[in-house]
């Protein structure tokens, strides 16, 4: 920014300077290695004295209570949340992954099953046919398609009773 937008700023530079030069440190001059200098020992004060601080007993017993206060409301907060799904008979997070664990287990004994069965169905079919049963892809009784069909087929039927009527 300009110095017409801080009017102050002239007598506030000229403070600090004559404050510098009165006092022997570098800094009274308008030299850019003089100010680069005040700032790097400015920088390394600061640095130092944050360092103390965060290094002191204080501080850091203050952040331990800190974390433990955070931690004990973290673990209140969930408890809390538990008995309100409790009491509303909600499903916990938990209660839905055990559940789908078991569904996934379910899953693969019943698709073992069936392949099993299928090879059994197979080796009968060559035995009483002399050839191997060509196997079918067909669609999940669930799916979308299947649905699809079956409305469709619905709809037919009863164009065709319709129809059979008049």
């Amino acid at each position: 920014m300009s110095d017409q937008q801080m009017p102050g700023a002239d007598q506030f530079m000229n403070f600090w300077s004559d404050m510098m030069s009165r006092s022997g440190m570098p800094g009274g001059t308008d030299s850019n290695e003089n100010s680069k200098q005040m700032q790097r020992m400015f920088f390394d004060a600061w640095a130092k004295a944050c360092d103390d601080y965060m290094r002191s007993p204080q501080f850091c017993q203050m952040l331990k209570q800190t974390m433990d206060a955070a931690l004990s409301f973290r673990k209140q907060t969930n408890e809390f949340l538990g008995k309100v799904h409790n009491q509303g008979q909600n499903p916990s997070l938990s209660d839905i992954d055990d559940l789908a664990s078991i569904v996934r287990v379910l899953e693969e004994r019943v698709l073992a099953k069936v392949e099993e069965l299928d090879a059994k169905v197979s080796e009968m079919s060559v035995r009483v046919g002399g050839r191997p049963a060509k196997p079918q892809a067909k669609e999940p009784s669930g799916s979308r398609t299947q649905a699809k069909k079956t409305k469709k087929t619905k709809k037919t039927k009863k164009a065709k009773k319709k129809g059979a009527r008049r």
